[in-house]
């Protein structure tokens, strides 16, 4: 339980923290973070090509801002967890979902600050039985000029000890791992190795992610993959096909963990097409799922039809 009372939390709903100050989108870092996400487009690395798809500089992977974490770009006043000092466990506190709106491409050479809101509070029983606590936090990021580049929303999840998931347990995806979709990539086998890289490349070092024997003092059976380290993954199906600077609204919900010598299988459905203010929009519901079929990751996304990727 958090060490803050329900009514604690409720009342700090609506409060602002500053949550990152000059987080620098840097050319290295880019390709870094673009490499740990298993996206091997030049864009990340290569001016000319980046000038070639009409950015000025090469541009971020859509989940860049996940770099905030490092403890360099958070403010003197920053309090943990998430800049609000919520109370959460963080041995039994899970990511639940994410999205992000796009407002402008972040590119190389741009400097970030963002600040976060405390959106809601709930609690409530849990499937597993034992209470819930939900947290959802929005951080703007802007430049240096205050023009936003991203919204970022997040839930958090305390519960009333782990909720301990092995290979058994998640939803089932409907669909056999070769079926035809509109978007499809597969990520090979993420192993520790990846998990690791993708702390070095997002400032995420959760040790759950990396050492065992804290993973299993959690209730796990052994490390596996950060949930962010699959929504990146899943979101190069929909950058291979629209680019990165098509992409306006990007949605993840985390339904189970990756554990090492997994692949995932990721999809894309489109399920319509429709035009805002002139611009032609596309919008994809999004699996991501183990070879067995085991679901890890559910979401949607909407893109810009006519932007070549």
């Amino acid at each position: 339980m958090p060490t803050r009372t329900l009514e604690e939390l409720r009342s700090m709903v609506g409060t602002s923290a500053r949550t990152a100050e000059g987080l620098r989108i840097e050319a290295g870092k880019v390709a870094e973070f673009a490499a740990a996400i298993g996206d091997e487009s030049p864009i990340y690395r290569d001016a000319a090509v980046a000038r070639e798809r009409g950015y000025e500089a090469i541009p971020a992977p859509l989940t860049f801002t996940r770099t905030a974490e490092f403890p360099r770009y958070r403010p003197a006043e920053f309090v943990e967890p998430r800049g609000f000092g919520l109370g959460l466990d963080p041995t039994t506190t899970l990511h639940g979902e994410q999205s992000y709106e796009y407002h402008a491409p972040a590119v190389v050479g741009d400097v970030l600050s963002a600040t976060a809101t405390l959106t809601d509070v709930r609690r409530h029983e849990g499937d597993r039985g034992g209470e819930m606590t939900f947290a959802e936090i929005e951080q703007v990021f802007e430049d240096r000029t205050g023009r936003p580049i991203v919204t970022v929303r997040s839930t958090y999840i305390e519960t009333e000890g782990a909720e301990v998931l092995d290979e058994s347990s998640g939803s089932r995806d409907p669909e056999p791992p070769d079926a035809e979709a509109d978007l499809r990539l597969i990520s090979e086998e993420l192993n520790r190795t990846d998990f690791v890289e993708y702390a070095g490349a997002s400032g995420d070092f959760t040790p759950l992610h990396f050492d065992e024997p804290y993973a299993r003092s959690c209730g796990f059976e052994t490390v596996f993959a950060q949930g962010m380290l699959t929504a990146g993954a899943a979101s190069r199906v929909l950058t291979d096909r629209f680019g990165v600077g098509a992409v306006r609204r990007y949605r993840t919900r985390f339904e189970d963990i990756v554990f090492p010598g997994e692949s995932v299988v990721v999809r894309g459905t489109v399920t319509g097409e429709r035009s805002d203010v002139g611009t032609p929009l596309v919008d994809v519901e999004l699996t991501a799922a183990t070879r067995d079929g085991r679901r890890v990751l559910s979401g949607s996304a909407t893109a810009v039809r006519d932007v070549e990727s």
